[in-house]
């Protein structure tokens, strides 16, 4: 067995030997390599300036395009409150939901609103308070346009109970509904010269400013949730939906 490691040995340190002898044998051929792409790469940089310029433009093209594909992937990454601070005016244009009973007023709204803006939708009843979902702010005449051409204050104000974060109001040609629309955003009074129009126009486009301050807007609805003796448990179920909607409506447009 002895002399079987002895052989063992023996041969190790020959293929060391000759590995290290082929690497001195082959050291000449290797610097002469080296040398020969050296002098090459300096005859093209000599000879072909433009080429070089043209090299030099595309790392910088790659660099850049690296850089902003990291800032936006860090951006993805960022938690949702930060990333709601980042909406923007041209980002958030309002789902606008006009409810009337009356075609001629419906047609009014879409005359008034069209080229102004572009996410809204007409109906003639309000079925439910479920269908603001879809939608950041809704107007609702109250007489005849709720279920079944009922009344629809009702509707209007569980629609802000469930959904305290969007911009629910009243209209109605009746003055006297006005006192029908409490715990709402506000009541407009159809008047017969279509004024009313350019009112709510107004009331829409404030409350599209506020909408894009998403953490001050929030920080509002908190309050008058909390004002209104509102539980944690729906503040906190409030401000998760908020949220969601502003994600789901605005930002992925």
């Amino acid at each position: 067995m002895k002399v079987m490691r002895n052989e063992n040995t023996l041969s190790n340190w020959g293929n060391i030997f000759q590995i290290m002898t082929g690497i001195v044998t082959l050291a000449p051929l290797i610097s002469l390599a080296f040398k020969s792409i050296r002098t090459w790469l300096t005859i093209i940089i000599r000879k072909n300036a433009e080429t070089m310029v043209l090299l030099v433009i595309l790392w910088l093209c790659i660099t850049i395009w690296l850089i902003f594909y990291v800032i936006r992937n860090r951006k993805r990454g960022m938690s949702k409150s930060e990333l709601h601070k980042d909406l923007g005016i041209s980002q958030s244009s309002p789902y606008i939901l006009i409810v009337d009973d009356d075609l001629n007023v419906l047609d009014a709204f879409r005359d008034k609103f069209s080229g102004l803006y572009a996410n809204i939708a007409l109906l003639t009843s309000l079925p439910s308070s479920l269908v603001a979902n879809g939608f950041d702010i809704v107007i609702s005449d109250i007489a005849n346009a709720g279920y079944k051409g009922k009344l629809a204050d009702d509707i209007l104000r569980e629609m802000k109970i469930r959904y305290p974060y969007k911009f629910i109001c009243a209209m109605s040609s009746n003055l006297s509904f006005n006192d029908r629309a409490y715990s709402i955003d506000g009541f407009f009074y159809k008047d017969a010269k279509g004024e009313y129009l350019d009112k709510i126009l107004q009331a829409i486009n404030e409350y599209r400013k506020k909408m894009c301050k998403v953490e001050e807007r929030w920080n509002e609805v908190e309050a008058e949730m909390k004002m209104q003796k509102r539980t944690e448990t729906e503040i906190a179920e409030a401000k998760g939906n908020y949220y969601r909607s502003l994600e789901s409506l605005h930002l992925w447009q």
